[in-house]
């Protein structure tokens, strides 16, 4: 299978909104979502996603990234650094 996408997926408007347009544009994706367990909403987020993956049967990859520490410095900057390694490994699959 050829895949024409990796795609990032939060759970929010914008990147399901995108997900969707792929889907109905008939795109091979795979789809990551990250899960910082730094929200109330983030099991939510990543239910919403799993869900809609599920439905229309598209290959999703998670990652638990909830340990970050206050001595990891600022915390954009480390789920930046979990994200892009976590998409490097998908990517490299």
């Amino acid at each position: 299978m050829v895949v024409n996408y990796l795609v990032g997926v939060s759970g929010g408007p914008d990147s399901l909104a995108l997900l969707d347009i792929l889907r109905k544009e008939n795109k091979q994706v795979i789809v990551c979502h990250v899960n910082y367990k730094s929200r109330e909403s983030s099991d939510r987020d990543e239910k919403i996603v799993k869900d809609y993956c599920e439905k229309y049967n598209i290959t999703i990859h998670t990652l638990l990234a909830g340990d970050y520490q206050k001595e990891d410095g600022n915390f954009e900057n480390w789920a930046r650094i979990k994200r892009y390694e976590f998409f490097k490994e998908i990517y490299d699959l």
